[in-house]
């Protein structure tokens, strides 16, 4: 934990740095002013922690992260006002995702300011920002990492589907992909399911359980894919199916005359 100190007079530790009986202490020690100074002292300085002093989430993967606290602790006899923002360049990637903070800080207690990461950029950038936390005219400065990576939370099986040789208006029976979640902890939701690539307009999607479900951890989907040919030759295709990323099934048939 970093002992962060806002102003300070050493008075404030008085005799407990060695001053005590029988020494007197040095004159201007507090414990030795008069009774009747007290009330025109100045504010008692505050005492603020933070902990951690950085934060580095490592891997992070495109969707749901986990997130991290930073806890501020006022160790002063005084409230004080807290207020935090994340800066940097990669500062609308690495969000603060909720805070105890926002009411204020009495003495003696602690809040918390949680930060998570919301990648955006390309895979492999490293993500780097300061969480800044102000408190009584003084700040305070976290650094805070992450690297993107893809997290493969998603795979489609059969990973390439061959539908043979077939004639122009005939259609194949249907093909059936499954997605599944492997993901520990993360929920998935299929948020689209597309039949594309070069020649995409052949095949046609004859069946789709996966579009506008959420899979939980372990959990799969199910979709159709049929080969519908309108003209001769070999026509590529690709079955995508997408959440936090995209799994990808390649789709190959040949169609000759009728």
């Amino acid at each position: 934990m970093r002992h962060v100190r806002l102003p300070f007079a050493i008075a404030l530790l008085g005799c407990s740095l060695g001053c005590g009986a029988p020494r007197e202490c040095p004159a201007g020690d507090d414990a030795g002013a008069p009774p009747d100074a007290a009330a025109d002292a100045p504010p008692l300085p505050l005492d603020l922690f933070v902990d951690p002093t950085e934060v580095d989430f490592d891997l992070v993967c495109y969707g749901p992260n986990a997130t991290r606290d930073v806890v501020i602790a006022n160790a002063s006899t005084e409230r004080v006002e807290v207020t935090a923002e994340i800066v940097g360049v990669n500062a609308t990637e690495l969000e603060i995702a909720d805070t105890s903070c926002g009411a204020g800080l009495d003495a003696g207690t602690v809040c918390t300011i949680t930060v998570v990461p919301v990648p955006r950029s390309e895979e492999g950038t490293r993500l780097e920002a300061t969480l800044r936390v102000v408190a009584a005219g003084q700040s305070f400065e976290v650094p805070l990492r992450a690297s993107i990576a893809f997290c493969d939370w998603a795979f489609v099986t059969p990973t390439s589907v061959s539908f043979g040789d077939v004639r122009v208006g005939e259609r194949t029976a249907p093909v059936t992909i499954t997605a599944f979640n492997h993901a520990d902890s993360v929920s998935l939701p299929i948020t689209s399911v597309v039949v594309g690539g070069l020649d995409g307009t052949q095949y046609e999607l004859a069946r789709d359980g996966c579009l506008g479900h959420t899979m939980i951890p372990g959990e799969s989907c199910e979709v159709d894919v049929v080969y519908a040919p309108t003209s001769t030759g070999t026509h590529m295709g690709a079955l995508q199916i997408t959440g936090y990323d995209t799994g990808t099934a390649a789709l190959q048939g040949r169609a000759s005359e009728p």
